[in-house]
Parts: structure tokens; sequence; C-alpha cells
């Protein structure tokens, strides 16, 4: 079996008459070096794309997702309720 490729097992519907494999998840050693080299690259590609809305970009970005995750993003504050006595 090639380094990286996905281990194959069994059927993965009991409803179907063909079988469907079940692939299993794959697990990368990855330097923290690789990991940069290959966020950065997924960045400049999706990032220098015309078609932000393809199928191959979507893909790419939640590949991305699950290397990089981005921090959650802070509650706005909410905003500020008048004042009873307004300024002369």
């Amino acid at each position: 079996m090639a380094l990286g490729s996905p281990r194959v097992i069994g059927c993965a519907c009991w409803f179907s008459l063909a079988p469907r494999p079940i692939y299993l998840p794959m697990s990368f050693d990855l330097t923290d070096d690789e990991k940069a080299a290959l966020i950065e690259l997924l960045r400049d590609t999706i990032e220098r794309s015309q078609f932000v809305l393809s199928p191959r970009i979507k893909l790419l970005r939640g590949i991305l997702e699950k290397l990089a995750p981005e921090p959650p993003r802070p509650e706005a504050y909410p905003a500020p309720k008048p004042s009873r006595n307004p300024r002369r």
C-alpha cells in the first residue's frame, strides 16, 4: 500500500446491491515547516483563483480550515442605548 493512501475495508451501505468501500481516515505526519508550506500554498491558490465559488476552491477551503482553523471572532459589543437627556 502506498504511503498516504486510504485503507479500504468492508461495505459502507447495506441497502445497495453494489458494495461501496469504507475509507478510513488518513493521518499525515507533517513537520511544522511542511504544514506551514502547505497552508501557504492553499492560501495562495485560493486567493489567486478567479472562480471563488468553484467546487475545487470550496474543497481547498475545507482542507485549509482543517489544517489552520481561524480563531473565533470576538463578539461585538451591543450598540449604546440612547440617553434620556438629549444634549443641548
